[in-house]
């Protein structure tokens, strides 16, 4: 009667082959998780590094926009066309050195 019972209980309880191949199924998976979620905080600071930088560019070609826009300004002015104008020899056109090109009706 005994093995009886024993047969029964062995056949209840899972083989120590399928325990051992559970565990280690159970280390592969959380080795895999572990490893994935490692990799997605590397890129997570990596992209955040690239965001920085990106930022800092953009901040540094706003200034010389800026540059450039107050420089444009200055060129463009009409006191210093003027005075460029002055210094060439340059001078408004007379009555007769104008030429029109087409009339408005």
């Amino acid at each position: 009667m005994p093995d009886r019972k024993n047969s029964k209980n062995s056949e209840k309880l899972p083989s120590m082959r399928f325990v051992i191949v559970m565990i280690t199924l159970l280390i592969v998976w959380l080795l895999i998780s572990s490893m994935t979620y490692v990799w997605i905080q590397m890129e997570t600071i990596q992209t955040g590094y690239k965001l920085v930088r990106a930022h800092k560019k953009q901040e540094a070609l706003l200034e010389v926009k800026k540059r450039l826009e107050v420089e444009w300004n200055y060129q463009h002015s009409p006191e210093r066309l003027m005075a460029l104008a002055k210094k060439y020899g340059f001078r408004p056109p007379r009555q007769n050195e104008r030429i029109v090109l087409g009339t408005v009706d």
